[in-house]
């Protein structure tokens, strides 16, 4: 065991700068285990595996710099290929993903991008020599010098479309958004800046060090700024959304809810519904922005489209909203958030108020319509009934006109007992039948 340590140690030289891209390639794994655990959120996987990618990257590369002989060093950069060919087109895909324009990824495109990277790993493995005809050793240094052959460019020019085209993406997304967002999206830009302005000093052959490929040595400057913005700025977490002015001056209150319930979204006519700006909510959870409007919660925690009318506050700040919840998913299906839209219908459940207090006072008055009321002035001797014009009419006809009711006539026993009595005493008296007839 100690020959073939002393074996290694003969053909590995490590130097200061060996060891930053070792803790590189550690603060990559770290940021990809932090964004696994965010992978819920667009733009995750890509960052996931963006990360591996730039730790396999710094880890071949800090080995190729150690070793001391020719075909150690083609070994480990060709290892280093697995990582740094396909982090261009990762990178663009991310941006693409971060910005809410995964539309344009279908697996055509990506496929039709990924032949470029592929083909460059397949040849360096088996044709080296057109990525890297010659293949020197400073002395002094210990750094490999390549002549680099035409593939080699190919693949330069390939990598520096896509990365400007995603820088491009990235600051047309940091004009448009607001300035809460602004401060993630910086986050991301510089971090990309800082390894993409190293490898083009290299390219261009300006490195201090002849020979020199500093691009890992940055990473160890971008992994630490990228958790950075992971714990202060939320990113993954509050991914900006693409939205026009007119969502920021729409009259409907508009929030959307993160899958973990926090909100990642607030409009402006939400500050008048719920008595907080955009500052103070963004990043909170549920819970606590909607303290004034506990009545909201429930759609922040479904996962189900919900439609419902809500009344919010008390007395002359009483309001009501139709609030309509939509759940919001990635393009594999994934449950990402919840948008949720509060239309202010107060007027029109005012105006629905008065049309049924009015149908119940009409009610009411329809029920009172032909009912006798106060007092009847009545002839004590005819019992007639004077009206409202001055007129003596008959109980029967008065009462008829002003109720629904109906007369049926008939003698009570009294007065059948008079009117047998005068009737004449040969004439026999009415039978059932005939008393009923009259």
């Amino acid at each position: 065991m100690s020959l073939a340590i002393q074996r290694l140690l003969a053909a590995y030289r490590f130097q200061p700068y060996t060891g930053v891209m070792f803790l590189a390639s550690v603060i990559a794994l770290w940021v990809a285990g932090a964004a696994w655990r965010r992978r819920g959120v667009s733009g995750a996987d890509y960052l996931v595996l963006m990360e591996l990618a730039v730790a396999i990257w710094c880890f071949a590369s800090a080995w190729e710099a150690a070793a001391t002989t020719v075909p150690l060093k083609v070994l480990w950069s060709q290892i280093a290929y697995l990582g740094s060919c396909p982090a261009p087109l990762i990178f663009f895909a991310f941006i693409l993903t971060y910005t809410r324009q995964r539309r344009y990824l279908t697996p055509r495109a990506m496929a039709f991008l990924a032949i470029v990277p592929v083909l460059t790993i397949v040849i360096a493995a088996v044709r080296s020599q057109w990525v890297w005809p010659e293949v020197l050793i400073d002395p002094h240094t210990n750094i490999a010098l390549y002549h680099h052959g035409l593939w080699w460019w190919v693949f330069v020019i390939y990598a520096y479309v896509l990365l400007l085209l995603g820088l491009v993406i990235l600051m047309g997304e940091i004009r448009r958004a607001s300035a809460f967002y602004r401060p993630q999206l910086w986050v991301i830009l510089i971090a990309s800046l800082v390894p993409i302005v190293g490898n083009a000093i290299y390219v261009a052959g300006l490195v201090p060090v002849r020979g020199l490929e500093w691009t890992p040595l940055l990473f160890s400057f971008t992994g630490p700024l990228m958790l950075w913005g992971l714990a202060r700025h939320h990113l993954l977490d509050l991914a900006p959304i693409a939205r026009s002015v007119l969502v920021d001056t729409m009259a409907d209150g508009l929030l959307v809810v993160d899958a973990h319930g926090r909100i990642a979204y607030w409009n402006p006519a939400m500050q008048g519904i719920a008595g907080a700006s955009a500052a103070e909510v963004i990043g909170c959870s549920a819970e606590e922005a909607l303290a004034r409007a506990t009545e909201l919660l429930p759609f922040c925690q479904s996962t189900e489209e919900q439609r419902a009318e809500v009344r919010l506050g008390e007395g002359e700040a009483e309001r009501y909203y139709d609030v309509r919840m939509t759940p919001l998913r990635d393009a594999r299906g994934r449950f990402t958030g919840r948008l949720i839209v509060l239309r202010d219908i107060t007027a029109r459940k005012r105006i629905e108020a008065e049309r049924e207090r009015l149908m119940a006072e009409l009610q009411e008055a329809l029920s009172n319509v032909k009912t006798l009321r106060g007092l009847l002035p009545i002839c004590a001797w005819c019992k007639r009934i004077r009206d409202d014009a001055g007129y003596w009419q008959d109980v029967a006809l008065y009462v008829s006109n002003h109720t629904d009711a109906e007369f049926t006539h008939g003698l009570c026993p009294d007065c059948l007992a008079k009117l047998e009595q005068d009737l004449p005493p040969n004439k026999p008296s009415a039978t059932g039948e005939e008393r009923d007839q009259s």
